[in-house]
């Protein structure tokens, strides 16, 4: 079973359906996250959509990894045990730093 997800899908996505996305989340182990974006493409082409994109995906690594998974019991490394490691994502000028 998947855990560990984070999914994001657009409403107004051509390609795949928001079913595909209701599906995959409901057979998805926790932790796991949707965000389907009001009028979102699937390209993800709104400026919006892609900042809450890397604010969401930001919060999630910081939040998600370092925590106890209560079914398997396996403890995912965090930040702080990753040492100097950090990672920068930058999207149309701003910049991102966990």
């Amino acid at each position: 079973q998947v855990r560990h997800i984070l999914m994001f899908h657009g409403d107004a996505d051509e390609v795949v359906p928001v079913s595909d996305v209701i599906e995959i989340y409901e057979k998805a182990g926790r932790p796991k996250r949707r965000i389907v974006q009001k009028h979102g493409d699937h390209l993800m082409s709104n400026i919006r959509h892609q900042e809450s994109f890397v604010r969401e995906s930001v919060l999630w690594f910081k939040t998600g990894f370092g925590r106890r998974n209560m079914q398997g019991g396996h403890l995912m490394p965090t930040l702080q045990s990753m040492g100097d490691m950090t990672c920068n994502w930058k999207i149309y000028g701003k910049t991102e730093t966990w």
